[in-house]
């Protein structure tokens, strides 16, 4: 199936997700249950009514500031990453990554898509700050962040990152305050 490509670095390609991919990302994100079990205790957890229901936005093959790509790396479909931005008292864009499976992770690819994420955000939305939030028994994610310039925010304020109506409808995020890792980073304009 053909594919617009968002960005590239002439081996990993981020492709914008078409509509008819919802179904493709959920059965991805729960096909290798290493990859499940380290972004929740219980697999059942993660439902496909969240995909289902995601707003149009994510899908439609255009770029704008909330959307869902696929990674793609020698012509397979290895991942997906996530963009959703928040216009609060910090603008900010909060990132999501994951791979289909544990073959795909500790080989510097989750690195290089952030990486290129970050930069392409930057230069096209202007956006310097960046968040992501993985679970805390999830060790290895939190150090490939590190690596990508995310520090740890021990005291985060989720009034600076998010609007009240966000808060309101997603609280904490995926996990509770005492299992998610608050980590942003930001780029300095030029």
């Amino acid at each position: 199936m053909e594919r617009k490509i968002c960005v590239t670095d002439g081996e990993i390609n981020l492709l914008f997700a078409k509509e008819t991919d919802r179904r493709l990302i959920y059965d991805m994100s729960v096909e290798d249950p290493e990859i499940v079990l380290s972004m929740f205790d219980d697999p059942t957890e993660f439902k496909w009514e969240e995909f289902r229901d995601e707003k149009a936005e994510f899908f439609d093959e255009q770029p704008s500031r909330t959307k869902y790509l696929l990674i793609e790396y020698n012509k397979e479909i290895v991942g997906v990453f996530c963009h959703v931005y928040h216009l609060a008292k910090t603008e900010n864009m909060e990132f999501h990554i994951w791979f289909v499976s544990t073959k795909y992770t500790g080989k510097g690819m989750g690195s290089r898509v952030v990486a290129m994420m970050k930069e392409y955000i930057h230069k096209t939305y202007n956006i310097d700050t960046f968040m992501m939030r993985p679970w805390i028994k999830n060790p290895r994610a939190v150090r490939t962040y590190e690596k990508c310039g995310f520090k740890v925010v021990d005291d985060f304020d989720l009034n600076l990152f998010f609007t009240e109506k966000e808060i309101e409808k997603h609280g904490n995020g995926a996990y509770s305050v005492e299992e998610t890792v608050n980590m942003v980073a930001v780029v300095s304009s030029r």
